[in-house]
């Protein structure tokens, strides 16, 4: 019948409130805080605390307390990975005391976006590349890791000579061939395969952790290449 302008109206005034409601806290300074991300297991344990302290009465409620505070523990114990590569090796992302330093200023912004956040770094993806802690030239990008450890992205098409040595990971996507040397290669095949990596040096050995999931590798896939 045409009445129905009237409460639409209305169902409007409502929203555009919530939304200026909203607008104006988000402006605030310090209206937003990013914190790193946990463990898998911290949503799990604070999902089960809040059915402790919800659905159980009495003293048995103080039991979800407890699974709370163990969850914020394991958040806050949480170490963010020294070092991050993306699929083809492009962009890398290296911890150091002022926050992650990024290697590109602009490319690569979903990937970068995320890692920042997973941080808990709220510094854009230019600010981040303005950080200190990479050395560069026209063909390579190097970077110290913790316990002696360093990273080297090399962008030449061949392979370099003595370019492999001990206590490096030696990123060259492409490279065909694999130098000789005790350093940990990674090539295009092995980046692809993985999806890229993070490496978190843990007393004095890197852990790798392909971004993959190990479980879904398929036959046909092959298997990771890198020493």
């Amino acid at each position: 019948f045409g009445l129905d302008g009237a409460a639409w109206w209305v169902m409007g005034q409502g929203i555009g409130w919530i939304l200026s409601v909203a607008d104006y806290f988000a402006g605030l300074d310090g209206s937003l805080t990013l914190v790193p991300t946990g463990r898998p297991v911290v949503l799990p344990l604070i999902g089960i605390a809040g059915c402790l302290f919800f659905l159980l009465r009495g003293p048995l409620r103080l039991g979800g307390a407890l699974v709370f505070i163990a969850a914020l523990v394991v958040w806050h114990q949480t170490p963010r990975p020294d070092l991050l590569v993306n699929d083809n090796g492009a962009l890398i992302g290296v911890m150091t005391p002022n926050g992650r330093v990024l290697n590109k200023e602009h490319a690569y912004r979903f990937a970068a976006g995320v890692w920042l956040e997973n941080d808990g770094d709220s510094a854009t993806q230019a600010q981040a590349f303005a950080r200190t802690g990479l050395d560069s030239d026209a063909l390579q990008t190097g970077a110290a890791l913790p316990d002696g450890w360093r990273v080297s992205l090399d962008r030449s098409k061949t392979v370099q000579t003595g370019a492999c040595r001990a206590n490096l990971i030696l990123i060259a996507p492409k490279w065909e061939g694999r130098p000789d040397g005790p350093c940990l290669f990674f090539n295009a095949r092995s980046l692809n395969i993985m999806h890229g990596f993070s490496v978190s040096i843990v007393e004095g050995a890197p852990v790798i952790r392909p971004a993959a999931d190990p479980m879904a590798r398929r036959p046909w896939s092959g298997s990771i290449s890198a020493d």
